[in-house]
Parts: C-alpha cells; structure tokens; sequence
C-alpha cells in the first residue's frame, strides 16, 4: 500500500477480501479497513474504486471494525470534494456499510443532498446508498419516502432512474400510513408507466411491501392475479407467478377467498393453450403449480379441497396424465398431500388408488428415463414416503415397485440407485417387515460392479431386514464381508456405523477392529479402538 507503483497498490488492496476470509480476526480487519479508509481519502478515485470493491466484498466482515468512529471519519471526508466522481465513490462506500452506520444522521443528509445534484453519477450512487441504508434503518426509509415519491412522480426525472428508485419503496413499511402512501403511489405507475421493466420492478416492490405488512397480501394477490389473467405479455404472467410463489409462502390463510380458484381457471387455461403457443404456455403452466404445490402446504388449502370432485382435485387427476413429467409430478404431489392431510385428520380418502397407481407408474417411467429426471424422482418419491407414513397399509406396494425398480438400474446409473436406496430405506423404518420380501434380491444386487454409495446404502437396507430379530445366515454375512473387502476406509466405517445403528454389533465389531490399523493418526486410532470395545460389549450383552 505504501509503494509508489498504482498498480502494485491496486493489487495489494483486491488481496484484501482473501485476507480476510482467511483470517477473520477483528484486530486484522480493524487495522486492515482503517488503513484502506486512508488510501480512499488520500488517493486518486481509481484506488478509491478498488476500496469500494474490498467493501462490498467484505460486507460479512464490517461488524469486526472496531473504530467505527475513525473508519466513517476518513471516508466521509471525501464528501466534501468538488468532483462529483469522488463524490459517488463516497456515497457508494458508505452505502455498503450501512449495516454498522444505519442510524448516522450526516450520512442521511449527505444522500438526500445528492439525489438533487445535477450529475447522474453521484445521483445514482446516492440511489444505491438510499437502498442500502433504507433496508437497515427505519427512520431512513420513512424520512425519505416523501422524497422518493416527488422524484418518482417528477417529470424531470428519467425512466431509467425512476426504475433505480422504485426498489427503494420495498422498505417503506415500518408503519400503516406510509406503506398506504406507497401502495398508491405503485398503483398510479401501474396506471402510468405500462412499460414491461415497470411493471415488473413496481410489481416486485409491493410484493415485497405485503410481505412485510401481511395486511397487503390479500389485495396484493388479487392485484397479480389481475395481471396473470388479463396482461397477454408472457414475461409479466411469469414474473407474476413467481411473485405468487413468494406469497404463496407467507402462507395460505394469507390469501383471499376465491385466489385459489382464480388460479386453477388460469392452470386450466394453460393447459388448453399449450397446443397453440407450446414450451411458453407449458412452462407458465409448470409455474402455475408451483404456486398451487406450496399452497397446498397449508391445511386451509387441504382441507377445502378435500372433496372428490373439487376443481383442484380434477385439475391435478387431469394433469396427472400430462406427457411432461414434470407436470404430472407436481400434480401428483398435490394429489398426495391433500391424501396425506386427510389420513391424518381421519378423513375420508378420495382418489387413494388413482394416486397410487400414478406414483408407482411415475417412479417406473422416470428411473427409466436417461435424461436428467433425478429432481423429479426425489420429487416422486418424497410424495410415496409420505403417503406410506400417512398410510403404512402402501409401504407393500411400493415397496415392490421401488425394489423393482433399483434391480433393473444399470452400473451406470449410480445417482438414480441411490435414491431409491434413501426412500427403501425410509419406507422401511415405518414397520419391521416392509422390506423383507426384497432380501433375495438385494443380495443378487450386491454381487453386481456398483458404485460405492451404492454398495453401502444397500448395505444398511441389509442391516435394517435382519434388524427385525432374524438370525443372520451365511449368504448375508458373505455378501457383507465380500462387499466390505472391496471398499475404502471411509465406506467401511459408514457400513460399520450402519450395522451398529440396526444392533448387528459382531458386524461393527470386526469392520472397527480392521480399521484401527489402516488410520493414520493416534486420535483416530483411539477413537476406533473405543468404538469396537463399546460395539464388542454391545455384542456380549
């Protein structure tokens, strides 16, 4: 920092986000800041973008300052330069350490004074700080909401800018009358600005604002529902499906009587517009279920949706049968969690065999699918988990079908193996002999080339069938031994702590007692030797 060299200098202060990252001690970043708040007040604006870079990087790291004090001292005299660049690398700065200064009343002045200079530069730097500091102090963010208005509505101020300051309106909601006032302000750029850009920016910031208030979310949904329905852009109903989603997760009993029903028209829409407009209208379609898979979440949505001829139930039985998978996954999930919600309210069950059947075909179909459908089995089987533990009269069924299912996999399908693995081992911790009639099988799969997650995620299905109080007999414990032989020391020590958990404690015993001697250091090698004694007096008693 001390040499001569611009460059030399430059390349000691972007090493200092490394630095940091390395050595996160509050006495290093303390000392390290205050000397980079130093080269930003005594050198030319090229280091000072360099320091603002290192803040930003390092914003994690700002609550270690201790000086606080000396660190705003030398920044913020900057901002009584004449050039207006200096200016909004001041501002720029200081707005990345809103986090330790949020309440700094000079730093709030210095802003507003900005946002009316006649250069574009420090106007939109001290955009950025009005966001920065807005999203950490609240009386900021109610101080400057009269402001940001008059700029939004001013006819001087450019679109461009204007879709810098909207953003800012999210945090406009630290009291009723002042999230009011921007929720008609949003409204009349609606009105005004039918631009996509504003429409969708004006959209996401009272999105965010019903968030916060919870009182808006009704009106809020209504409002993009409004605009999924009657926009006929595809980027606007996109972006306001994914606002919904956002929402949606706020929770169900958040939203008004009749948006759920709303949406299941527009699904319904999609679906028959797919043939005419293609991948556009299934992916709003795909989006559309998203929203409608987290409402179903919520017991209200479950429970007024119950009935066996309820639209929502008729639209995911239709959708059920859509060629694109991940449609029908979605809609099944949807199906399952309703049945889900019924067998645990003790409820009448609808649709059980329709549901059953399509889980089971969907599980078949997807694994023998080579393209990339791992996110929609997990998806498949997360639902067939929690209908068998909702319901474990299924586990039988399923059972088989995912048995079935994991023999047929090939050597290089190792992802789609282990999968099923996870969800035989899940289904087969909701009663002792769910997983039984598949020990045959299991046993002919351990002889075949498998991967090593595979091999030891079979193992613990193994361990988890004799856990039930059968004998091992000696085509279990050769399998076991032959696949153990193979394996490295971290694969056997999963093997060992799986046979341990199911009580096979003579298995554990022998996989510990061979690695104690293949460790590399006397702490591990202890801490073997204390897992065998404990898995060898487990064994004896």
């Amino acid at each position: 920092l001390r040499s001569k060299n611009t460059g030399e200098r430059c390349e000691a202060i972007v090493r200092f986000p490394r630095l940091f990252e390395k050595y996160p001690f509050p006495i290093l970043i303390n000392s390290a800041l205050l000397k980079l708040a130093d080269v930003f007040r005594l050198g030319s604006n090229f280091l000072r973008v360099w320091v603002l870079r290192v803040c930003q990087q390092s914003e994690k790291h700002l609550d270690k300052i201790l000086n606080v004090e000396e660190f705003v001292k030398r920044i913020y005299c900057v901002m009584h330069s004449n050039d207006p660049v200096a200016r909004a690398l001041t501002l720029r700065t200081l707005g990345s350490a809103a986090s330790i200064i949020p309440e700094r009343q000079q730093v709030h002045h210095s802003i507003r004074r900005s946002l009316d200079s006649h250069d574009s530069v420090e106007v939109e730097a001290a955009i950025y700080a009005a966001r920065m500091f807005a999203s950490q102090s609240k009386l900021f963010a109610v101080s400057m909401c009269s402001k940001i208005s008059d700029m939004i509505r001013g006819q001087a101020t450019p679109a461009s800018m204007k879709l810098q300051l909207i953003p800012i309106l999210q945090y406009m909601h630290h009291d009723t009358s002042t999230a009011c006032m921007v929720n008609e302000l949003c409204m009349e750029l609606l009105a005004s600005y039918p631009a996509v850009e504003f429409v969708r920016v004006t959209l996401s910031a009272m999105s965010t604002l019903a968030s916060a208030t919870l009182i808006d979310v009704p009106g809020q949904v209504g409002l993009l529902l409004t605009y999924l329905r009657d926009d006929p852009r595809i980027s606007v109903k996109r972006h306001s499906l994914k606002l919904l989603l956002n929402l949606a997760r706020k929770g169900a009993h958040l939203w008004p009587r009749g948006a759920l029903d709303n949406l299941i028209d527009f699904t319904l829409q999609s679906k028959q517009s797919i043939t005419e407009h293609g991948t556009e209208s299934s992916d709003l379609l795909v989006k559309t279920l998203d929203v409608i898979e987290v409402l179903s979440l919520s017991a209200v949505t479950c429970d007024s949706n119950g009935e066996e001829n309820s639209p929502l139930v008729a639209l995911c039985i239709d959708a059920s049968f859509s060629p694109d998978l991940l449609v029908a996954v979605k809609a099944v999930t949807i199906l399952t969690r309703i049945a889900c919600y019924e067998y645990e309210e003790g409820l009448p069950v609808h649709n059980i065999e329709h549901i059953v059947t399509s889980l089971e075909s969907l599980i078949v179909l997807i694994a023998a699918d080579r393209d990339n459908n791992l996110y929609r089995l997990k998806m498949c089987l997360k639902s067939t988990v929690k209908l068998c533990q909702a319901q474990p009269a299924h586990s039988t069924v399923f059972v088989e079908v995912i048995g079935a299912t994991l023999m047929s996999t090939q050597g290089n399908e190792n992802k789609t193996a282990s999968v099923l693995c996870e969800a035989l081992g899940a289904i087969g911790s909701f009663g002792d002999d769910f997983l039984l009639p598949l020990l045959p099988d299991v046993l002919e799969k351990l002889k075949q080339p498998l991967d090593v997650d595979t091999k030891v995620m079979l193992c613990t299905i193994l361990f988890q069938m004799v856990a039930a109080g059968y004998k091992w007999n000696e085509e279990c414990l050769n399998a076991v031994e032959r696949v153990t032989e193979t394996l490295d020391g971290w694969s056997k020590y999963r093997i060992a702590r799986g046979a341990a958990r199911y009580g096979h404690h003579e298995i554990a015993t022998k996989i510990f007692k061979g690695l104690r001697e293949s460790v590399a250091s006397e702490q591990l090698h202890f801490w073997l030797s204390g897992l065998e004694l404990m898995t060898s007096a487990e064994n004896h008693l």
